[in-house]
This record gives structure tokens, C-alpha cells and sequence, in this order.
């Protein structure tokens, strides 16, 4: 891919490489570093969250009883706001999440320009 993604939606628990190894590789390239990460888990052990935050993760989801609509506000806070510097907001999710990455059709229509 030529550009960047706009947003990650980063499981924490992948096979191979974590969410958390993910997430260093993506701030370690200059590329990358910017773009806000949510961070979705269906861990709430403090030293995750905390080296999470460490890390730069805008936003971070706990899977167990969120729900769509709150999914979709914050990754909408999140585009909305690229700049911001991160804090972390722990909530409760419920379905599955594996890792993902979501464009703006705003920013997809820059590019071509």
C-alpha cells in the first residue's frame, strides 16, 4: 500500500506478533507513527493498558459488551481528531475483533487529487 491508513483497529490478542508488537512496529516507521490505533482486548491487565498508552494507543476497547455504535463513535472521534494526543478510555466491548484498518472515503478522495 502507497499510503498510510487513516485508522487501526488492533486486537490485542493475535497468533504470532501481539497487538502490542504490532503497535511498536507501527511507531517505530515514520510512516505509520502518527495514525491513531484503537486497541481492542478482551484483556484489562493494567500493565497491557499501561505499556498500551506508552505506546501512543488513541483509544482502548474491552471486548466483553460494547456495543457497534459505540465502536463507530470512537473510531469517528478518532479520525476526527488525528492530532490529538492520545488518552486512553477503557470500555466494554462484545464482539470478536481481529486486527483491521479503516479508511475515510474523505481521505481516500485527497489522494487521488
Amino acid at each position: 500500500r502507497s499510503e498510510p491508513p487513516d485508522l487501526v483497529l488492533l486486537d490485542m490478542s493475535m497468533p504470532g506478533l501481539d497487538g502490542l508488537g504490532v503497535l511498536r512496529i507501527l511507531r517505530a516507521n515514520k510512516q505509520t507513527a502518527a495514525i491513531p490505533v484503537i486497541m481492542l482486548t478482551a484483556s484489562a491487565h493494567k500493565s497491557k493498558i499501561m505499556e498500551a498508552a506508552r505506546l501512543g494507543v488513541r483509544d482502548y476497547l474491552l471486548k466483553t459488551g460494547y456495543s457497534t455504535q459505540e465502536l463507530l463513535a470512537r473510531i469517528a472521534k478518532n479520525l476526527s481528531r488525528p492530532q490529538e494526543p492520545a488518552s486512553i478510555q477503557v470500555g466494554t466491548p462484545s464482539a470478536s475483533a481481529t486486527a483491521a484498518v479503516v479508511a475515510t472515503p474523505a481521505r481516500e478522495s485527497n489522494r487521488a487529487s
